[in-house]
């Protein structure tokens, strides 16, 4: 046990007392996150205030004077500059363009059509890429739809079978939940391989690449307490840099998503569990990276060998994208890494299924222990640890 904190010791030294690496690691992830994600928050709400603020241009033709006081009533107070329509061809390229944002056509028979019991069509042209185009296309679908009932209305009299009223519920927290389940996941274990991945090689392959390692494996220590020591130290590393990563994306997230600052929907059991799942998860990954920069004979190849498990969580992680909700079989819940993102989908939406948490946890566990036997079987290898 002495062997493995001497061990654990010298790595954490060897990071720590750099301060550029300690700044690289632990505090530029977080920050980074911080800032970027803060920064297209600001970004999108300048973006939606000024798309309120600018007032749309219309172009109509024959606008019917009771569909225009629908538009002016005090309850829609819908602002536009309305404009004639002369060449409907020149128009539309300027709604392609986004110089206008919206055209409407009443025939000019429209009135006595209605009064003739007639179907007038109305035209209406709008474009889908423009954020403006398609706040004024509600707006005038929905004045249309209050203008044919008011007709309907005038021309036949009351015609309702029944009222309805409608009341919209909606948890917030539930909707927060959601798209956090979508978005972290996906990054925290991105984070956690990277912080694995800036470590792992340089503390195994960089002292085979240095030569340091053969100095330290002819000592009179028990090799497998080397390879543990350098598990449980990156470990540590990795999940401070992990941390980092996930407060940064915490406290960033109000501004991202255009809630308030103190809006908090998780207690201190979701950020235990969320703990709970970082720990377990990161010593798979430095389990699969510390073998295989084992097998590298310098930074450069392990990088290289470690990248494609890196593709490949990140691909997985991805799964949390296309869905709100974890994956109910159970067995699903024993593929590493997989795991881990369906349990943090169930934290995040408050839906944690405790047999599958316990399930995740006990085969997380169990590989890592495997890979940290291998680790320990190849510190005994000598044509492993000392190829050049």
């Amino acid at each position: 046990m002495k062997t493995i904190l001497t061990i654990m010791k010298k790595e954490l030294d060897r990071v720590f007392k750099d301060k550029k690496l300690v700044l690289m690691t632990f505090l530029f992830p977080g920050l980074m996150i911080f800032v970027m994600y803060s920064f297209m928050g600001s970004a999108l709400q300048n973006l939606q205030t000024e798309d309120e603020d600018v007032i749309p241009i219309v172009y109509v033709e024959n606008i019917p004077t009771g569909f225009q006081a629908i538009l002016d009533d005090d309850g829609l107070a819908f602002e536009a500059e309305y404009r004639p329509l002369e060449d409907i061809t020149a128009t539309q390229e300027m709604l392609k363009s986004g110089d206008i944002d919206f055209i409407i056509i009443f025939p000019s028979t429209f009135d006595a059509d209605i009064q003739n019991g007639d179907k007038p069509n109305v035209v209406y042209y709008y474009n889908s890429g423009e954020n403006k185009s398609l706040i004024t296309y509600n707006v005038f679908s929905s004045s249309l739809a209050i203008y044919e009932n008011q007709l309907i209305l005038d021309k036949f009299g009351d015609t309702d079978i029944f009222t309805a009223e409608e009341e919209i519920i909606v948890d917030e927290s539930q909707i927060i939940g959601s798209v956090m389940a979508m978005m972290l996941p996906f990054l925290i274990i991105t984070f956690l391989f990277q912080g694995a991945m800036s470590l792992g090689p340089e503390s195994i392959a960089g002292e085979k690449e240095r030569g340091t390692i053969s100095t330290l494996l002819i000592t009179p220590t028990n090799r497998s307490h080397i390879a543990l020591g350098k598990i449980f130290s990156l470990s540590i590393l990795a999940s401070l840099s992990a941390i980092s990563s996930f407060i940064g994306i915490i406290l960033s997230l109000p501004k991202l998503m255009g809630v308030t600052a103190n809006t908090n929907i998780y207690g201190f059991r979701e950020y235990i569990l969320v703990f709970i799942v970082l720990i377990v998860t990161v010593l798979v990954i430095i389990g699969l990276v510390s073998n295989l920069s084992a097998l590298a004979k310098n930074i450069k190849e392990a990088s290289m060998i470690v990248l494609p498990v890196y593709l490949i969580s990140m691909f997985i992680g991805l799964t949390s994208m296309f869905s709100s909700s974890a994956v109910k079989e159970n067995i699903l819940y024993c593929i590493p890494i997989f795991n881990s993102v369906q349990i943090l989908t169930q934290i995040f939406t408050f839906e944690v299924n405790t047999l599958q948490f316990i399930l995740m946890l006990v085969s997380n566990i169990i590989l890592a222990s495997i890979l940290s036997f291998i680790l320990t079987r190849m510190f005994h290898n000598e044509r492993v640890m000392l190829t050049k």
